[in-house]
């Protein structure tokens, strides 16, 4: 270092060394770093009403509660506060929950338009001969960085506001029951309310964005489920046969608005009509055997099309002392399943911006597009075989494998057209495996002494 001023570092700038004053030094650039710590804190009220000693009449709970986590860079954290209440009671045979949950997520930076994935880049990549501590800006109010192509992760940290990431939710259920000897009813209501803001940000003199770059975020969701289960069940001698009727609605709006491209509105009404039948043997004779069989509807106003024939099936055979071994069964396991779905309108697709760019023009990734539609797309398909069986030996040795396969039809992607995002079925792929499980337990038991494996 030549000693003299110089605001890219204060020993001076480096020169040769006839013109030395003082020798150069390693600069650590490891800073970004610390090691996490986080606190919670939580009150807890009971309040329950009895008749007698075993009866519970009601009970009314609350819950206030306070997290506060560091994350793993300098400067970065985010804080939870909530407050929950349950009140369950029983009123003409019918029991009664009913509960409101609040909770406010704040947090200083997310990583939504890579903000963290930029400076832990730029971090390693600051050569030793420079360092970023010690100070992110220059006199003239830009940043101070090693290169005009780099960025000071100090730099992109320093911000005006507390935080950038802001999260509130409402949810209110209730849910009431009632059992009729044989029959059973259970209804199931709950709404949710939330609204998130992000706040992305570069300062001027960022790399990619040299006069900055302001963006607010504003998403609000209003989420609807309602669950409606009538099941009867029915034992005849050595057969339990169970019948079980469900209607699960859901109406879901999603509103999200960016300040520096436009305004989204999506809206989902879905419904499912399930029907399933289950059968079951049991007796103390050399067999066991149930089976499970069911179909459901999948309606909806935003699907191409609505399925209504949604099968599954799963059953299993079991072969009890087989070999006249006391405490030996064999059984045999087969399963098949059908799933109809559609994306979640919820969630934001805006990070597939990155297949708009090159990985040396990564720097210029902000992403503000959002899907433009989840109208008319054909259902997500879901078929899946399992086949297995399960070896037990004295109630010690147990042995299980299990083969499975899984394809997916008609699974949407996002893709960009132009200048808008869309989604599109563009996707059919398959998973298959096997699993195999062994265990011996207690091979040595006693009163003070066991070993499993």
């Amino acid at each position: 270092f030549n000693g003299q001023p110089y605001e890219y570092d204060v020993n001076g700038q480096l020169v040769d060394l006839s013109e030395t004053v003082s020798p150069a030094k390693a600069y650590n650039n490891n800073n970004i770093f610390k090691t996490t710590v986080g606190y919670s804190n939580q009150l807890n009220v009971n309040a329950i009403i009895k008749s007698g000693s075993y009866q519970e009449d009601a009970r009314l709970s609350f819950n206030l509660g306070q997290r506060k986590d560091q994350m793993y860079f300098i400067d970065q954290y985010d804080v939870t506060n909530s407050f929950k209440t349950k009140f369950s009671t029983k009123i003409l045979d019918f029991n009664i929950n009913a509960g409101f949950n609040y909770e406010e997520n704040k947090a200083t930076n997310t990583n939504r338009i890579g903000l963290f994935n930029r400076a832990y880049q730029n971090s390693l990549l600051t050569p030793i001969s420079f360092s970023n501590q010690q100070n992110a800006y220059l006199s003239n109010g830009l940043q101070r960085s090693y290169s005009l192509y780099a960025d000071n992760p100090d730099f992109l940290f320093d911000q005006a506001n507390k935080y950038n990431y802001y999260e509130n939710i409402r949810q209110v259920n209730f849910d009431v029951s009632k059992n009729w000897r044989n029959f059973k009813l259970n209804i199931s209501q709950a709404y949710d309310n939330q609204n998130i803001m992000h706040r992305d940000v570069y300062k001027a003199s960022t790399t990619g964005f040299i006069n900055g770059l302001y963006n607010r975020r504003d998403q609000k969701n209003e989420f609807y489920n309602s669950n409606i289960l009538l099941s009867y069940n029915l034992r005849d001698s050595d057969l339990k046969h169970g019948f079980s009727l469900n209607h699960i609605l859901n109406d879901r709006k999603v509103s999200v608005n960016h300040s520096l491209d436009r305004y989204y509105i999506y809206q989902r009404t879905s419904q499912d009509y399930i029907f399933n039948y289950n059968l079951d043997y049991e007796n103390y004779d050399d067999i066991e055997f149930g089976a499970n069989l069911g179909n459901s509807f999948y309606i909806s106003n935003t699907s191409f099309k609505n399925s209504y024939w949604i099968p599954k099936a799963n059953g299993y055979f079991t072969f009890k002392n087989i070999f006249n071994w006391y405490n030996s069964d064999f059984q045999l396991l087969g399963a098949y399943t059908q799933l109809s779905a559609e994306p979640e309108i919820a969630k934001s697709y805006s990070s597939y911006a990155t297949t708009q760019f090159s990985a040396q023009n990564s720097y210029q990734y902000f992403p503000l597009k959002e899907v433009e539609t989840f109208n008319n797309l054909s259902n997500i398909n879901i078929k899946e075989w399992k086949a297995g069986f399960k070896y037990i030996v004295n109630r010690k040795i147990n042995l299980t494998a299990e083969y499975f396969k899984r394809k997916i039809s008609d699974d949407v992607f996002p893709v960009f057209e132009g200048n808008n995002l869309v989604l599109k079925n563009l996707a059919d792929h398959t998973y298959k495996g096997y699993e195999v499980n062994f265990n011996y337990d207690n091979i040595i038991a006693n009163q003070n002494f066991k070993v499993s494996s």
